[in-house]
């Protein structure tokens, strides 16, 4: 130990620190102490607890989670998956010769609307190399929006992903222009001939395409697929084996349908679009864009779209939805307006999943706050609006392929279709179309009570 030296300081190492001073209490100090502390301990507690209790007062307590009416029974995931192979495996027949030759149509189309396009290109832009048309696009072209003040981008705000232009299929939001037609036709154009050169290429010398995208609508669980818009101008070329025909069962309406019976709203399950088309254009017959424009805002507001906003601000998510049915963005919050009042129990419904949404937010003062979480709200009803679309076209593959014969089997579901190839003839295939419309009809109502399936079973030559 360190000997203290008066003439010289510290003698040897100092390693530790040495308390030369111990304090001296007598008993009653000592007991004195110990209720002291134990009395600000009993304070401090008291102070936590009726700070607890304001906060408990001042702050509502997080919203119970949306819970939307599930469909009834189950799914055999494995049987259907099997299904799906089986599709995959088995594949369609394309008219390959027919193809060929709309191919070759289309191309030469596309080549006079690529030389019509070049002639309005004043810059060194290739319409073929479509990557740099993409980064040309979407530099020269503007959005109808106003871009963001430094005040607005100060609090945080960000421009509405809705209205960007980030890829050619975004064009059509920018303001009308002869050279923004052409530009979006020849677009339009080369992706149709691009899917068709990829079904003849996925053929073999059988002329069998062999695909995931035959089963892709129960399995992929994709909300919206837009190879089905591409598949549109090429389904008239898939036809059947010889000696056989398609019996296709389309499930019609399927997204509002689904959205009519989760909401239980029979208003929407009973949709009349021309006239609603009707009260849009004020016109006795309206055209059937305008009814297809009518349907589309009918969809926006089944999903949900916009429906947490204010009156005021401007409902992009519905206009992007629209895909260029309506250009003019300012108009569409008014029309989504005359379509939600239709339907209120619809909206008492997306109310619910709205307010579930909103999540009390801790602050430093006191008062109520609270944030809108979108990922939430969109999340949770996907989650009950395809899910529901999913059931219904599982269920319905199961049906058909409990009820097909041998000589008869499910050869494809694309979107709310499925394909059934048959090679009965006469009264027995009039059988079959009976017998599948029962059985599709009988599993709907059994998982979905009270729901009006909008459901025809015809017989096709080609899809």
């Amino acid at each position: 130990m360190p000997q203290f030296d008066p003439k010289g300081g510290f003698s040897g190492a100092v390693d530790q620190f040495q308390q030369s001073y111990q304090p001296r209490f007598n008993k009653e100090q000592v007991a004195q102490a110990e209720r002291d502390a134990a009395d600000r301990e009993k304070y401090f507690a008291a102070e936590a607890q009726r700070e607890m209790q304001r906060y408990a007062i001042r702050r509502p307590g997080q919203p119970p989670p949306f819970q939307s009416k599930a469909p009834l029974g189950t799914i055999d995931e494995a049987q259907l998956a099997a299904i799906a192979d089986a599709i995959s495996a088995n594949g369609l027949h394309i008219d390959w010769a027919k193809a060929l030759e709309y191919g070759k149509a289309k191309f030469a189309e596309l080549l006079s609307l690529g030389r019509e396009l070049r002639k309005q290109i004043h810059l060194k832009v290739e319409p073929a190399s479509f990557v740099q048309l993409s980064e040309w696009v979407t530099n020269l072209f503007p959005s109808p929006l106003q871009p963001l003040g430094l005040t607005e981008q100060l609090r945080g705000e960000k421009f509405p992903p809705e209205a960007r232009i980030d890829s050619l299929d975004a064009v059509w939001k920018c303001p009308p222009d002869p050279l923004l037609n052409q530009l979006y036709a020849h677009w339009q154009a080369f992706r149709s001939l691009v899917f068709g050169q990829s079904l003849l290429d996925a053929a073999d010398s059988d002329n069998r395409v062999r695909s995931p995208f035959w089963s892709s609508s129960f399995i992929s669980g994709i909300n919206k697929d837009h190879r089905l818009e591409l598949f549109d101008g090429w389904k008239a070329f898939i036809v059947p084996p010889p000696g056989e025909t398609f019996v296709v069962i389309e499930l019609g309406d399927l997204l509002v349908s689904a959205v009519a019976w989760l909401a239980d709203d029979d208003e929407l399950a009973r949709v009349d679009y021309h006239d609603i088309a009707r009260e849009l254009t004020n016109l006795r017959s309206p055209q059937p864009q305008h009814i297809a424009k009518a349907h589309a805002l009918v969809e926006a507001f089944a999903l949900g779209l916009d429906a947490h906003l204010a009156q005021g601000k401007p409902a992009l998510e519905v206009w992007s939805y629209l895909n260029g049915a309506e250009r003019d963005h300012t108009k569409v919050r008014h029309q989504l307006g005359m379509v939600a009042k239709r339907f209120p129990a619809t909206g008492q419904w997306l109310g619910e999943a709205i307010a579930a949404a909103i999540i009390p937010q801790p602050t430093y003062d006191d008062g109520v706050s609270s944030k809108f979480d979108a990922a939430l709200y969109r999340t949770s009803l996907n989650a009950a609006i395809w899910g529901a679309i999913r059931h219904a076209r599982a269920l319905t593959a199961l049906a058909v392929e409990e009820t097909c014969q041998e000589s008869s089997r499910l050869a494809a579901v694309i979107g709310d279709k499925l394909i059934i190839c048959t090679a009965l003839k006469g009264i027995t295939k009039q059988q079959l179309v009976a017998k599948l419309q029962e059985a599709v009809t009988t599993a709907l109502l059994d998982a979905f009570p009270r729901l009006a399936p909008k459901l025809s079973v015809t017989v096709k030559e080609t899809l």
